[in-house]
């Protein structure tokens, strides 16, 4: 049988509804299974808040439960399932304990706090509304149940934040069903199947993603500077060759870039022409024949003048590997125009120079390590520099941005659950939500951080055989694609632009 994809509410079993409350910005979603599912659940970020997920270990007594409940309101938000327990107990679903009837839910809430209102969480009352609109069927994706106040890119703040939502996903054929639901709020960013990031950090101006990814890496070392400071270096070096060219080549071509390109070139050559006359005055003459005198100054060097101002990839290949990660983590959508042609029409003006050119052609023009005197002037204190960042300055940290570092970070968690009719155990449940956060590391990235509660879920009603390996490879998927839905589902909302609001499909 070929499996197709289907909607989730067509997997067996499972009752699936949504309580929220919009204005509040938070909301409840609850997974139940009338007549128990055998469960698994896998915690693995820093900040979780979570419920009985104790009792869904392997050794532990219970061997089924009746509900998950996924909820906004962090901490707080845990209380809804206790209203999802005192609807199933007046159901009769539950744990038997002579006359008594305890139903077991276990749950995980999301930190949605900063959207919305701040004193209004998912409780009983919420909880108890998501099961009744589990048996209406009342469920919907995007921005309803826990995925009402959902949102990813915070890493350094709210304002350049996006809105995601609650995401689904399932597929399945004649034998076998499963899905996943994932109310989908991280740190970081979201990046679809092929890799390209759909929601996130946005950039300064908030009209494009920038990426958290990008940006973490320029803040690896406490002492890191801002990467505004490469621009301030990069805008000094373009007025100092714009000074010497104007002593040299006074006349503009009306072209900006041309104009920096040929002043870097003015500026190389002035360079030249000093190195020349100070090792013509240092050096003593070599008793060689005349026609080799001319060659000496460079003779002389252990490595020709060139490698010590136009760098080449292939001579730092960590700082090619930089340039290829950094490249990774942009947004297709905010690429920027090159500018090779620019530099082009500049060797035809300048044929003389056109064995010297290509080095500068292989980045932008006007770049930090394209102005020779001054890179030798601050390479001394910083010989490691980091590769010169993208043009756009709405994509470069401020100085507020890299105090918010540390101090305006929320608390983030992707909750999920994944349910099925494969035929599992206890323990293969425990063992597929720990393979499951590969879907998480697909779709988030950086995942799993100490501000994220990442927390999984498994349920099943174990009525179809299956080959373990080659189901949670299958699940792995379904999860990955639920996280992408939760961002294509999202609309924008309490101030925040979705994926649909930025990226142009």
């Amino acid at each position: 049988m070929k499996l197709k994809k289907i909607d989730i509410k067509e997997i067996n079993g499972f009752r699936l509804g949504n309580a929220e409350d919009p204005e509040a910005g938070t909301g409840v979603t609850v997974i139940l299974a009338e007549d128990g599912a055998v469960a698994g659940v896998d915690v693995r970020g820093g900040a979780p808040a979570t419920r009985e997920t104790d009792l869904i270990r392997s050794e532990n007594t219970v061997e089924k439960i009746n509900a998950v409940v996924l909820s906004g309101g962090s901490a707080f938000g845990l209380e809804a399932a206790s209203g999802v327990m005192r609807a199933l107990a007046e159901k009769g679903q539950g744990f038997k304990v002579g006359d008594i009837t305890v139903p077991i839910v276990a749950g995980a809430s999301l930190f949605d706090l900063q959207v919305g209102r701040n004193d209004v969480f998912p409780d009983v009352m919420m909880g108890a509304e998501a099961v009744h609109n589990a048996y209406e069927d009342s469920f919907e994706s995007g921005n309803h149940g826990a995925g009402t106040g959902a949102s990813v890119g915070k890493m350094l703040g709210m304002d350049r934040a996006m809105k995601t939502g609650l995401g689904t996903f399932a597929c399945g054929d004649e034998l076998i069903q499963v899905g996943a639901i994932s109310a989908v709020n991280a740190c970081a960013d979201i990046y679809n199947g092929a890799g390209n990031i759909i929601a996130g950090l946005r950039n300064a101006g908030g009209n494009d993603i920038q990426g958290t990814v990008k940006v973490l890496k320029g803040m690896i070392h406490p002492e890191s500077k801002p990467d505004l400071d490469l621009y301030e270096i990069r805008r000094m070096a373009e007025e100092e060759s714009k000074s010497a060219l104007a002593e040299s080549e006074p006349e503009s071509t009306g072209n900006e870039k041309d104009d920096i390109a040929r002043a870097l070139m003015a500026s190389y050559e002035l360079e030249q022409a000093q190195i020349a006359m100070e090792e013509s005055r240092t050096e003593p003459e070599p008793e060689i024949e005349p026609e080799t005198e001319s060659i000496q100054p460079a003779e002389h060097n252990e490595e020709p003048v060139m490698t010590a101002d136009f760098e080449t990839e292939q001579d730092h290949p960590e700082d090619a590997y930089l340039d290829d990660d950094f490249a990774e983590e942009t947004c297709p959508a905010s690429d920027t125009e090159s500018e090779e042609g620019e530099i082009t029409s500049f060797a035809e003006e300048e044929p003389e120079k056109t064995e010297e050119l290509p080095l500068q052609t292989e980045e932008p023009v006007g770049s930090f390590e394209e102005s020779p005197s001054l890179y030798s002037e601050v390479s001394e204190a910083n010989e490691e520099e980091e590769p010169e960042p993208e043009e756009d300055d709405e994509y470069q940290l401020t100085q507020e941005d890299r105090d918010d570092m540390g101090y305006d970070i929320a608390f983030n968690t992707t909750i999920s659950c994944v349910i099925t009719n494969a035929i599992i155990t206890k323990a293969q449940a425990n063992k597929l939500a720990s393979i499951l956060h590969d879907a998480y590391a697909r779709a988030i990235k950086p995942v799993h951080t100490t501000m994220d509660g990442d927390t999984i879920f498994v349920l099943s009603t174990c009525t179809q055989e299956v080959n373990f390996d080659a189901f949670a490879a299958l699940a792995t998927d379904v999860l990955q694609y639920a996280i992408i839905d939760g961002a294509h589902s999202a609309e924008s909302a309490y101030g925040l632009p979705a994926a649909r609001d930025i990226i142009r499909k």
